[in-house]
């Protein structure tokens, strides 16, 4: 193989995504002088390299990476189209061990640098929370799929990586490195994202099975330093109530006082729900006992 070739797919052992590939490629060929054919036959030897997923299917757009030719485990891909990014949603709920299931859909969760902007909190009241809860979740169309598996690339408000931590898996007998959110924070996610995690039923079987290891401070102090506009705690205190036992909705409870508005346990309210009294939550029939 021509050594600089090999550099190049050493280069690309991980996938990356175009720019970067450019930019690695680049520094490899500086100062390098090659003639017409041999930089035709690298060029074309790397257009190989390409991996083409599948990107927002309907408008007819792909997603190109770049790595060499071989087995890729998934986690490989969603850091490759974004680098920067973590795992989050139902996709962490994997990595927390709370399911065994292996995930085929892979949240990867990007911080913008501003707040995105949106109504303040005290602009708030509850005919404005049922107009909003009774539209269906917004979900983004940038969406990959890659060897039947699909990415999903979320963008969030900025936080400083608040409950993301680093992790590492070996894979071929190679270390893949990424970053995940850890349980708290991916339960609170789960929490106000219920479709991201497999529905809200899902979403409070994941709550039971982490009950043993969550952390009420922690949980509370994540959910202050994302301040949401919308009073998710009240979903929340719903959520740990039927899961995590008392003293766990006790010490939520304590934190936030009464309720100030009615809310909603997921969206696409129906008029049919019932009322949770204590919590002032809506939620759909037949969901608890």
């Amino acid at each position: 193989m021509n050594p600089i070739l090999r550099k190049i797919e050493k280069g690309l052992y991980h996938p990356i995504n175009s720019r970067e590939a450019s930019t690695l490629i680049s520094g490899i060929l500086a100062g390098v002088e090659l003639d017409n054919h041999t930089r035709q036959a690298l060029g074309e030897r790397i257009a190989g390299l390409e991996l083409k997923l599948k990107w927002n299917p309907a408008a007819g757009k792909t997603k190109r990476l770049l790595a060499s030719p071989r087995e890729f485990h998934p986690l490989e891909i969603a850091m490759g189209f974004a680098e920067e990014g973590y795992l989050s949603f139902g996709t962490a709920v994997y990595w927390s061990k709370l399911t065994d299931q292996v995930p085929s859909h892979y949240y990867v969760s990007i911080e913008r640098k501003t707040k995105a902007a949106g109504r303040h909190s005290a602009g708030i009241d509850d005919f404005y929370l049922q107009e909003q809860f009774m539209k269906p979740p917004r979900e983004t169309a940038r969406q990959a799929a890659y060897q039947g598996v699909k990415y999903t690339l979320a963008e969030r408000n900025a936080t400083g990586l608040l409950g993301v931590t680093g992790r590492s898996i070996v894979f071929n007998h190679k270390r893949i490195r990424f970053k995940v959110s850890d349980l708290e924070r991916t339960l609170l996610d789960c929490a106000v994202f219920p479709h991201r995690a497999g529905g809200i039923r899902n979403v409070m079987e994941i709550f039971a099975k982490a009950k043993r290891r969550l952390s009420i401070e922690r949980l509370l102090s994540y959910y202050r330093q994302l301040d949401f506009t919308y009073p998710y705690w009240q979903r929340i205190g719903l959520i740990l109530e039927k899961t995590a036992g008392k003293n766990a909705t006790r010490d939520w409870r304590d934190a936030f006082g009464e309720p100030g508005f009615t809310f909603y346990l997921d969206r696409l309210y129906k008029s049919n729900w019932k009322i949770d009294p204590r919590w002032k939550v809506a939620y759909p029939p037949g969901l608890f006992p």
